[in-house]
């Protein structure tokens, strides 16, 4: 969700201009006048409360009385006390402006520094530039003039599952230039400095707050590559509908957080909730950043965004993969084989763009994607450099003859928008019969998305459940028992096909009833992963298998622990848009010290979906450990919030 590690610590912003030397000098009588004047004003009007000036501040309220910022990052602040007391901070910013400039030019004065609390100061107080060392910030001129920012696009880089720091997708804000070429403008985003690459400690570690999150600017091409074409994900942009004022505002207040850290919050302070205040500095009646939410990941922010009527446009950037699959699509298999085989060095490009009894829109497309797939291959280090130059540049040279594309044969398809998609979090009340007793369930998650929810706006096969927890309520003895509650549980069935083989795979971290006798509800601290293969066979059924293992602990068994290997095998069926269905039968070996015995799952589930935050989902689910069985169905109403 927008991790990567820190680059170096000098500002994009600095760096792209030259700075002036001006001399330091002692301030006069008239302009500690005017600064005392400034300061009773801004006090006695009382701006360190206006709503404004907190949120330039990042200030939150705190239950127990005052003001808190958001920003972890000492240098933000220019009182001491700052980051608790925002009238302590507007007094010492006002004061800071009338500083001495430092002789040493990469020191930045107060003024550049903060150009969004100097600007709005500038139209709450009356100013007498005359009175100040550094009146306007040069530096910052020249950068605005260099970048020209005229509009703002929110930017979605859908999820990558096979990367823990991308499995919900990111969330990043573009400057666009006046000329409209995105490719050109810069990135602004939200990011944590990761010190591990391991799943399950990776999400621990944003839940507590162990990173530290920046804000850091970037070329938006660099971005597009890194999405698009290295990690294979598509790209949503939706372009902001704000005036040019607006545009400053929040280019002024980016200015002033470039390099500024913030403790990093897996479900809230995250790249997701930070843009918010950027936006909010552009737009402050939006109040995006007052969202009460629990938690707060990249696809709500692109839903509440395309929610609030701002959106002026809509731009899908599909990723090279996607591009490469819907192509595939269009081939008949002889010719995508040929195709392929080009794109491998194994056929000359010769005989596609020759054939005569080929149509000439199909060779164009075949010789595309040999294009495109060549490319991939040389990414993927399957094609030396030297094969993939002389190669690509020969598929290039036949592809030329054949003339451009016309715009009928092929436009990529697309896909439904993040937006359209349900919510994150879940609450399912429901009615379960387990052996033949009737019992009210009630499970529910944090977030995100399942196997067996509606796909649209997501990708189909990817499931990420946090704190997925299912209770049941027996009324023939009164008693509740909590089923499972999975702490973190990602799946990636990922379909091999003719241009990509992906692995599928699958972590599961939490606690679990594993029963062996009728009495015996105690739950078992439970540790599954698994990895394996899918296929598509058509559009509508995705079938995969895979080798797993298991362990679990609890102070039933002997020393403490059991496990072993397994297998499973699925299926995922989407009958119709709104009708999904899936099946799984695992199996595995369990080992207990001198005790062993087979553990057994069959699962059968239908969800019909009835609106965008609504659905009713049946399933049954049965279990056998050793020689105990359980047979539980269940029936429950969805609301996703």
């Amino acid at each position: 969700m927008g991790y990567r590690p820190l680059r170096g610590p000098v500002s994009f912003f600095i760096s792209l201009a030259v700075f002036c030397s001006v001399e330091a000098a002692e301030l006069s009588e008239a302009s500690i006048a005017h600064r005392d004047a400034l300061i009773a004003e801004a006090v006695e009007r009382r701006l360190h409360e206006d709503p404004y000036w907190l949120l330039l501040g990042h200030y939150q309220t705190r239950s127990f009385g005052g003001y808190k910022s958001m920003i972890d990052d000492p240098s933000f602040f220019n009182a001491p006390n700052g980051k608790i007391d925002p009238k302590a901070e507007l007094i010492a910013t006002l004061s800071s402006f009338f500083e001495p400039a430092a002789e040493d030019p990469d020191v930045r004065h107060p003024v550049c520094r903060f150009p969004a609390r100097h600007a709005w100061l500038q139209e709450q107080l009356t100013f007498q530039p005359a009175l100040i060392p550094v009146p306007e910030c040069e530096v910052f001129q020249r950068v605005y003039e260099h970048l020209n920012p005229s509009s703002v696009t929110l930017v979605f880089p859908a999820a990558y599952m096979n990367s823990p720091a991308s499995m919900f997708g990111h969330t990043l804000l573009v400057f666009d230039s006046k000329d409209k070429n995105r490719l050109l403008a810069k990135g602004v985003g939200y990011a944590a400095t990761v010190t591990t690459g391991f799943g399950p400690l990776f999400a621990l570690q944003g839940i507590l707050g162990v990173y530290p999150g920046r804000y850091n600017v970037e070329d938006y091409f660099d971005k597009v590559e890194q999405y698009n074409d290295i990690h294979r994900r598509d790209i949503w942009e939706y372009e902001l509908d704000f005036s040019q004022a607006e545009v400053d505002r929040m280019f002024r207040h980016t200015w002033e957080l470039q390099g500024i850290w913030s403790w990093y919050y897996f479900f809230d302070e995250n790249c997701a909730y930070k843009l918010y205040q950027l936006i909010d500095a552009g737009r402050p009646e939006l109040k995006l950043s007052d969202d009460p939410s629990f938690i707060i990941i990249p696809i709500d922010t692109v839903k509440r965004i395309a929610g609030r009527n701002i959106v002026r446009d809509i731009v899908f950037r599909p990723s090279k993969a996607t591009r490469m699959k819907q192509m595939a699509a269009q081939l008949p298999p002889g010719t995508l084989k040929r195709s392929l085989a080009t794109g491998k060095g194994r056929a000359s490009p010769g005989t596609i763009a020759t054939d005569a009894s080929l149509p000439i829109a199909e060779r164009r497309l075949a010789l595309d994607l040999s294009a495109d797939y060549a490319q991939y291959l040389f990414t993927e280090s399957k094609l030396s450099h030297d094969a993939y130059t002389r190669h690509f540049l020969e598929i290039l040279r036949e592809r030329s003859k054949l003339g451009p594309r016309e715009e009928a044969e092929f436009d990529v398809a697309w896909p439904s928008r993040p937006e359209e998609g349900h919510a994150a979090s879940l609450l399912a009340p429901g009615v379960s019969l387990e052996n033949g007793a009737v019992a009210l369930s009630l499970s529910g998650r944090v977030a995100y998305h399942g196997l067996l929810d509606n796909d649209a706006g997501f990708t189909r096969g990817a499931q990420i459940l946090f704190m997925n927890t299912e209770a049941r309520w027996k009324p023939h003895d009164d008693h509740v028992e909590l089923r499972f509650m999975d702490v973190v549980h990602v799946e990636s069935i990922s379909p091999r096909d003719d241009l990509f083989a992906p692995a599928s795979w699958r972590a599961r971290i939490g606690f679990t009833q594993m029963d062996r006798r009728d009495d015996q509800d105690s739950l078992v601290f439970n540790v599954q992963t698994g990895s394996g293969a899918a296929w598509e066979p058509t559009v509508k059924h995705l079938v995969f298998t895979m080798i797993e293992a298991e362990v679990h602990a609890a102070d039933r068994y002997r020393s403490f622990a059991a496990g072993g290997p397994g297998a499973s095998i699925g299926w995922l069926y989407t009958a119709t848009s709104n009708v999904k269905w899936s099946n799984r039968i695992r199996s595995a070996w369990i080992y207990e010290g001198r005790d062993d015995w087979w553990r057994a799952e069959g699962q059968t589930g239908l969800d019909v979906r009835l609106s965008q935050e609504r659905s009713v989902r049946i399933y049954y689910h049965y279990t056998r450990n050793d020689d105990y069985s359980i047979h539980e169905a269940n029936a429950s109403w969805n609301f996703y919030f």
